[in-house]
């Protein structure tokens, strides 16, 4: 092997620098001191050459104009791309519904059948519509009951008494601040920290509905079917029970409901709503929700713990007003206020298992269907509007039968899903979208505070204003003393 044929490594540095001189001193430079180079002719090196061409490019004009408005830091946009990006993906169940709705559509209007894509933009547009009006609305809380609001002695919100013992504490819910007994609710041991009640833990940001009456508040299980029941109106309700009697939970036997007792009127809350009990008056066929008559303060009398009375339903009694026993004290004026209550509260039909389509128009007199059973979002009627036109564009016949069609689907599978988005791009935006709360009653202080800041913002414009027509000045002085001072 030759010396050229060696690797660069094992190969002298004279090979590749000859004219490189080891025993020549260069002068350190140290700080600012201005120094002198030895003056002995070198070869300018690569580095040298650069750095002059370097000095040359300084000596140019150019320079560097700030921008005239300011950068501002903006947060990742979860938008696509294209406002018209698809970004829905069907499944096999798609498909078959697909299959199913174009056959219905073939044999009732002789339409031609909707193909994948224009069902994917449907989808699509629903979400991204749906989303966008969640993330302007804000989120309301479960109100909380009266008794743990007003009353500085908190009462269970099943037995509505407020007496403990060492086994038998009351517990209070940190997401809804519900009051239960640990035996009425069935919470075996008291967690270390926080405790959450069964709706509080399994739905927190979504609001349910009891399917036996019309209350939004209270201390809620879910039953075997997927819905919401107060705790309180199964156990009066006879033909229902629970699975497990240490937990109290689900609700099970629902369908054992008559038909008969679902057709039942409040006569507290006027209501055909749900299922009622009636007085145990055998003469009397007063009919009334349970949490109705808890509000109503009427006869509600349970002669045992709660894990018993749910199989003896004997050991249960109640009441109209006119009814109840003569040590009980008089409910005409709490029924009176209770009854005034729900006239001016719109109570929502909580056993309306029906899927409807439209928010209607309030003065159109229908009742405003928000959400179903199970929490999942009924599509308004301005988006319904909206993928009309969008439909019409796309040229499909019988848009609106197919819209009615699609949104009712896509509410059944927001159901399924337990009200979690169908794009992925939209489940990262919820994740990071702050947890907005609000209460009713929150109203009239967030009005005042908008008012006053907007009041500061108009002062503030104003101000702004006179700052600009200052300096706008103090330049104009400026150039006027610049222009005689030229002349001078």
């Amino acid at each position: 092997m030759t010396d050229d044929d060696r690797p660069r490594e094992e190969r002298p540095y004279t090979d590749f620098y000859p004219d490189l001189d080891p025993a020549l001193q260069y002068e350190l430079l140290h700080g600012r001191q201005k120094q002198y180079r030895a003056r002995t002719k070198l070869r300018p090196t690569r580095s040298a050459v650069y750095k002059q061409i370097k000095r040359v490019d300084r000596t140019r004009k150019d320079k560097f104009e700030l921008p005239t408005e300011y950068v501002r830091l903006e947060r990742i946009s979860t938008e696509p791309d294209e406002p018209d990006t698809v970004e829905y993906d069907m499944d096999e169940q798609d498909d078959q519904f697909l299959i199913i709705l174009n056959d219905e559509r073939r044999r009732k209007y002789a339409a031609m059948p909707v193909s994948r894509v224009v069902f994917e933009i449907a989808m699509t547009m629903l979400e991204v519509e749906w989303h966008a009006l969640r993330v302007r609305m804000p989120r309301t809380s479960r109100p909380v009951t009266d008794a743990d609001a007003n009353n500085d002695d908190p009462k269970c919100a099943i037995c509505d008494d407020g007496e403990v013992e060492n086994s038998n504490a009351i517990v209070f819910c940190d997401g809804c601040n519900v009051a239960v007994h640990q035996d009425c609710y069935g919470v075996p041991f008291i967690p270390e920290g926080q405790w959450l009640c069964r709706l509080c833990l399994s739905s927190p940001n979504r609001s349910v509905s009891c399917i036996f009456c019309p209350t939004k508040s209270g201390a809620f299980k879910q039953t075997d079917s997927g819905h919401w029941a107060h705790l309180l109106c199964a156990l009066w309700i006879p033909e229902v029970s629970v699975g497990n009697m240490v937990y109290l939970e689900p609700v099970v036997r629902v369908d054992n409901v008559p038909r008969q007792r679902w057709k039942l009127v409040c006569y507290v809350c006027r209501q055909k709503t749900g299922a009622c009990i009636q007085c145990f008056n055998r003469s009397c066929f007063t009919a009334f929700h349970v949490t109705c008559a808890r509000r109503a303060k009427l006869y509600l009398k349970a002669k045992a713990p709660v894990a018993v009375c749910f199989d003896h339903y004997d050991l249960l009694d109640a009441a109209c007003d006119k009814h109840s026993p003569p040590d009980h004290p008089d409910a005409k004026h709490s029924l009176a206020a209770a009854q005034q209550y729900y006239m001016s509260h719109d109570v929502t039909d909580a056993h309306d298992l029906k899927i409807r389509l439209t928010l209607s128009q309030a003065d159109e007199g229908h009742r405003v269907v928000y959400a179903t059973n199970a929490g999942a979002p009924v599509v308004p009627h301005v988006i319904y509007k909206k993928l009309c036109v969008k439909m019409q564009a796309q040229g499909v016949r019988k848009r609106k039968e197919f819209v009615a069609m699609v949104c009712k689907y896509w509410t059944l599978k927001k159901e399924i899903r337990r009200g979690a988005t169908l794009l992925k791009r939209l489940q990262v935006a919820l994740e990071s979208m702050p947890d907005r709360q609000f209460l009713p009653d929150q109203g009239p202080a967030r009005l005042e505070f908008a008012t006053g800041l907007a009041h500061d913002l108009d002062a503030l414009i104003r101000i702004v204003e006179q700052v600009v027509e200052r300096e706008r000045t103090f330049v104009e002085l400026a150039e006027i003393e610049t222009a005689i001072a030229v002349e001078k």
